[in-house]
């Protein structure tokens, strides 16, 4: 649909101007309402000063600007405002209040891009850090940011910034450039050099419009600027830019995220994959910690799949992966190593107690039981175990080896080995 605007004329006593201030829309000044209120005819509402703006910014779909109404639609559509009352002439008041003559006029938004839509409820809204040391402009783009949907939070130097950026969670920071205790330019460098912080979007407030400086914010890791002299549109505009990049951002990391879990994850068991397991394994022992590694190795999983099928088989590989699921720790990595074999790895465990982990967990796969025709259908599983505390300096290919040699041992003593 495209953006365009219908408009009725209406008159409005001053109450009825209160209420449409706290219930439905925007109110504007234009023309005669201008002049009435700049020769002190009539005043408005107790929070609009006589320039058409609120005096107290509060959050609300209630919006009001400067003279004039330049690009006042503009902003309406921006401010997703749906009503928006243009007072065109003031009536001398008389015993029930000034008369105030409007037109209504509803606003219809462009909806170039599903991004554009309103922002799911269901969904955390946009965090803004705002860093001004003016109070009266913090409190005006404060109010404007909330208006917009966003969760603002506000503070008046570098210092403190970096202190709530490491408390807390932010999407979009504002800064100013000329602060106390730590300036623009220092804190996006702190910013940027902050793992956790890095890949914040940042606008710059300035006053300044040399090249030199708006360069050297952009190499220190600023996204955008925003001119201390900035109308409300032009600050609307910039804010609802930054909405839908960061909208977009979190779409795209929960994409991200999906994907990488459907890659270390395995589908039919749910626990981890043989590649996920690699590269923690191989992260662990860079990080040169005590790792333990147990194989599990289902016996004569063939047999189970040439009597009882294929489907069958699913159902035991699913039961297993859930009994490790279960009871595994959060921290412990279980995966599929093969068909039927399984691969754990503990981390910080004595020799004994890896070993006490998977006669465990042999132990309750046992206790499992799947029905089967008339009879129950049970598993035995055959453990190798290696542990880095008995072999220093071991690579993972080492490890596994070690295990796999421990796994065959093991069946070859119950009489088990297979070809």
């Amino acid at each position: 649909m495209s953006s365009g605007m219908d408009s009725r004329p209406v008159s409005l006593t001053a109450g009825a101007v209160k209420r449409f201030q706290g219930e439905r829309g925007m109110l504007v000044p234009l023309g005669d309402a201008t002049r009435a209120m700049s020769s002190g005819m009539v005043s408005w509402p107790a929070s609009i000063d006589g320039r058409g703006r609120e005096k107290v910014p509060r959050a609300g779909r209630v919006l009001t600007t400067g003279w004039g109404g330049g690009g006042f639609r503009d902003f309406a559509v921006l401010s997703q405002v749906s009503v928006l009352v243009c007072v065109t002439s003031v009536t001398p008041p008389e015993a029930d209040g000034p008369l105030f003559e409007c037109l209504v006029r509803h606003v219809y938004p462009p909806l170039r891009r599903r991004s554009d839509l309103p922002p799911d409820l269901a969904e955390d809204p946009i965090r803004v850090l705002i860093v001004e040391d003016d109070e009266n402009f913090c409190i005006w783009l404060a109010a404007i940011a909330r208006r917009l949907g966003l969760n603002v939070t506000t503070t008046a130097d570098g210092v403190e910034a970096l202190e709530k950026l490491h408390a807390g969670e932010y999407d979009l920071l504002v800064s100013d450039f000329r602060m106390p205790r730590k300036d623009g330019l220092e804190l996006i460098a702190d910013v940027r050099a902050e793992p956790s912080t890095r890949d914040l979007y940042a606008v710059m407030l300035t006053a300044h419009d040399e090249l030199s400086v708006k360069l050297t914010a952009l190499t220190l890791g600023y996204d955008d600027f925003l001119a201390k002299g900035c109308t409300e549109v032009e600050v609307a505009a910039k804010v609802s830019a930054a909405r839908r990049l960061l909208v977009r951002q979190r779409a795209l990391d929960a994409d991200a995220q999906e994907w990488r879990d459907i890659a270390n994850h395995d589908e039919l068991t749910g626990v981890a994959t043989r590649r996920f397991f690699f590269e923690q394994a191989e992260r662990h022992l860079a990080d040169r910690m005590n790792i333990g590694i147990v194989l599990f190795d289902v016996d004569d999983f063939k047999v189970i799949n040439d009597a009882f099928g294929h489907l069958m088989g699913d159902r035991v590989l699913k039961g297993i992966g859930a009994l490790f699921l279960r009871s595994t720790r959060s921290d412990d990595i279980i995966a599929r190593y093969g068909g039927d074999e399984f691969v754990l790895l503990v981390l910080n465990l004595t020799p004994e107690e890896i070993r006490a982990v998977a006669e465990r967990l042999a132990a309750e796969l046992a206790q499992l039981r799947w029905s089967a025709g008339d009879s129950p259908l049970r598993i035995v599983t055959t453990i190798g175990i290696a542990s880095s505390v008995l072999h220093p300096g071991a690579k993972l290919e080492d490890l596994l080896e070690i295990a796999d040699r421990d796994l065959y041992a093991r069946k070859a003593a119950r009489g088990r080995v297979t070809a």
